[in-house]
């Protein structure tokens, strides 16, 4: 998120803290202390100061009704639970994941890399070039290939003194798969898996079980005759939540969604409003649609759901300290108006 400080005469990024918490109370016009210099120090003046008095962008339109810097602390605690809320959540999902795509390569023999570059990585064949537009997308995927390919050599030969990847250099033996994917990012991965062909993508979604009969009759309306689209559910996904994963590995504010740079299809937002009979729409401008998203996972991958309603319950708490402290207003502009109505359909008949 960008911001800015509109008044040139006043306190600039360089100041002291001092100088800035008097631009604080005399140009922003927020009831600070001179004690709150520890707060902003620990918070940062544009990673969590300026960062919590909008949402999404720093325009007039979408900054929140701040009057006190108390606001902002409990605003910038509300993230900070947020983050301690989904980072276990997004590693286990990541490990998971990433296990189930080992287990349906290695029992198809694909073990080592220059076997699944031939017979894995290999979607772009799905793509039956009719005309321009379906040309270029093999030819970037066949790019996206070699880029991949490159990530996964880069992080092998990274960490080539790594007892994972040593075990196999000292015995002058292959490095597995499974060896190299504990080196690679979510991001990575999930470009990996977008370029598997449609044979193995279909396996993996099947094993999962995030598709069902309805789900392949809205890919096949959504498709049409581009056979390369179907089962690309988790493909969405994987860099939906790469987004999520990201921003909370860096210490970004999360509690708006502004982390969101991924695309989500149309049938990707009926799917998961559908598989929990929703009557909102998931938009993924809420935290709340992306908590529906890791809870849809855990659940199929088997996670227990006492486990999974304990963290919904955790997520109730968090949004509705923030709605007590900050008001309806900040609120809906914060998480949607739906976000507690959302939240409470999540349950595991699906």
């Amino acid at each position: 998120m960008k911001t800015r400080l509109t008044n040139k005469n006043n306190s600039l990024p360089g100041d002291t803290l001092k100088k800035l918490i008097n631009h604080i109370r005399k140009v922003d016009k927020i009831s600070i202390k001179d004690s709150d210099e520890k707060y902003l120090s620990l918070m940062g003046y544009f990673h969590g100061y300026q960062a919590c008095r909008f949402v999404r962008t720093d325009s007039p339109h979408n900054s929140l009704n701040i009057k006190r810097f108390s606001q902002i602390r409990n605003i910038y605690n509300v993230n900070d639970q947020l983050k301690l809320l989904f980072y276990p959540i997004i590693m286990q999902l990541e490990t998971a994941l990433k296990s189930r795509i080992i287990d349906i390569l290695a029992s198809n023999h694909h073990c080592y890399l220059h076997d699944i570059f031939a017979n894995c990585l290999n979607g772009y064949k799905d793509i039956i070039p009719h005309n321009s537009k379906l040309r270029r997308k093999r030819r970037d995927r066949i790019k996206n290939k070699y880029r991949i390919e490159g990530k996964l050599y880069n992080a092998m030969s990274r960490n080539i003194g790594n007892d994972t990847i040593n075990y196999y250099v000292k015995r002058n033996q292959e490095v597995p798969i499974w060896a190299i994917f504990e080196f690679i990012t979510l991001g990575t991965f999930g470009y990996f898996v977008d370029l598997l062909n449609l044979d193995i993508r279909k396996k993996l979604e099947e094993s999962i079980g995030i598709i069902d009969n309805q789900d392949l009759k809205m890919m096949d309306n959504y498709s049409h005759d581009d056979t390369y689209k179907k089962y690309t559910f988790i493909c969405t996904h994987l860099f939906l939540l790469n987004d999520l994963r990201d921003a909370v590995a860096h210490n970004k504010i999360i509690f708006d969604c502004r982390f969101r740079s991924a695309n989500s299809s149309e049938a990707v937002k009926y799917q998961l409003r559908r598989k929990f009979h929703m009557k909102q729409p998931v938009t993924f401008n809420s935290i709340v649609d992306y908590f529906t998203l890791t809870s849809f996972y855990q659940y199929k991958l088997g996670i227990n759901v006492k486990y999974i309603y304990a963290e919904q319950h955790q997520l109730h708490d968090i949004l509705l300290s923030f709605l007590n402290h900050e008001g309806e207003s900040n609120f809906d502009k914060a998480f949607g108006q739906d976000a507690f109505k959302k939240l409470h359909q999540i349950n595991f008949k699906i």
